[in-house]
């Protein structure tokens, strides 16, 4: 239906619908990005950890893996829509 109203000129027609097109991609560029950044992020916070534990402050290092873990599972979510 809305491929009935978005395009009018029949030169359209014969192209098929790409109603929302656009917007997927846009989409799916979007979560792209947030993966990426959340995987930057678990690094960084790896190294810190690691960091943390080296220098006898353990408790600081498993601060750092509960954040990590949390953004694993934003990731996990964003791959699973």
């Amino acid at each position: 239906m809305k491929c009935e109203h978005y395009f009018k000129n029949e030169v359209y027609i014969s192209h098929g619908c790409r109603y929302g097109a656009d917007r997927w991609h846009e989409q799916t560029e979007k979560k792209e990005t947030m993966i990426k950044r959340i995987d930057a992020q678990i690094l960084d916070m790896e190294r810190k950890a690691e960091y943390f534990y080296n220098t006898d402050r353990p408790g600081i290092a498993r601060k750092y893996e509960g954040k990590i873990s949390r953004l694993r599972y934003e990731k996990a979510e964003l791959m699973a829509d």
